[in-house]
């Protein structure tokens, strides 16, 4: 459940790294209705990460 959400946010251009794992957890929440909770650590610093820009690229 998990990747398949991690997969289709990093494919959505525009997202910031952190906008990715932000969408996913709220995903994985609701389509688990709950039962799943995902939770990430993270020590990134710097600015934004992102896969896709929003052209794209």
């Amino acid at each position: 459940l998990y990747a398949r959400h991690l997969v289709r946010f990093i494919r959505t251009p525009g997202l910031s790294l952190e906008q990715v794992f932000k969408r996913v957890r709220e995903a994985v929440e609701q389509e688990s209705r709950g039962a799943q909770v995902p939770v990430e650590f993270s020590t990134l610093t710097g600015g934004d990460f992102y896969f896709l820009t929003a052209g794209g690229k």
